[in-house]
């Protein structure tokens, strides 16, 4: 990919990596030109806050990215998607792992996006390797479940938590008309249920094999940043 923007405007994004907020960006796939995009920096507590201030320095030398192609052109996409997240792989200097971990994950029939690798050049200068990986949203959920193309999607909502507001802020589509009865049903019973029923009342609202096999695969590529991992800090 080849971004294109004025060079004060990529000064600007980089100063203010840590606020994730897009500027205007010409974009090219592979020489063909895919017009006007959003483009930030991305990764949170993981691989943006703490990197920021020493981009360019050891293990972070890049900073995650993300390319929103309708940000500037509302119906503009790129091969039917909204986002596409370009992953720096700080704690990889493989570049291989993330790819491996999404592959393990569909072979034991965990819904998956899709991930590959890109060279990101900004004005002609390469940014390098990343891991390029589908983004998780309406038209992931769409694509997956086709018979139920209009359920929720949430971000890291946890059943310990029962307010309405909260679990609508996490709520990521149908934002428009949100209902997060069901989920707010979900996280009363858990909050509810006496430690010995905690696993009959899981598997009243969820499949219990299903998650089993994701804990089995995140337990098996040491997932610093899922279920387990957050488990340290919400205990």
């Amino acid at each position: 990919f080849d971004l294109y923007l004025p060079p004060a405007s990529w000064d600007s994004l980089v100063a203010t990596a840590e606020e994730e907020i897009y500027v205007e960006a010409e974009a090219c796939f592979e020489g063909r030109g895919l017009g006007r995009v959003g483009l930030r920096f991305k990764g949170s507590y993981g691989s943006l806050y703490e990197c920021a201030d020493s981009l360019g320095e050891g293990e972070c030398r890049k900073l995650s990215m993300k390319i929103k192609f309708n940000e500037y052109v509302e119906e503009q996409r790129f091969f039917g998607l909204k986002r596409l997240n370009f992953n720096a792989n700080r704690f990889d200097d493989s570049r291989i792992k993330e790819r491996l971990a999404y592959d393990l994950f569909r072979a034991m029939g965990i819904v998956t996006p899709r991930a590959a690798w890109a060279v990101l050049r900004v004005n002609d200068e390469s940014l390098g390797l990343f891991g390029m990986v589908e983004q998780v949203d309406g038209r992931f959920t769409a694509d997956r479940w086709p018979d139920n193309p209009d359920g929720n999607l949430y971000k890291e909502a946890w059943p310990a938590e029962t307010s309405e507001a909260y679990l609508i802020e996490q709520l990521r589509t149908n934002e428009e008309i949100p209902d997060v009865s069901a989920f707010f049903a979900f996280a009363e019973a858990m909050s509810a249920a006496p430690l010995d029923e905690l696993r009959e009342t899981l598997g009243r609202f969820g499949d219990l094999n299903q998650l089993a096999r994701f804990l089995a695969v995140e337990d098996a590529v040491a997932s610093y940043d899922g279920i387990k991992a957050a488990e340290y800090f919400y205990t």
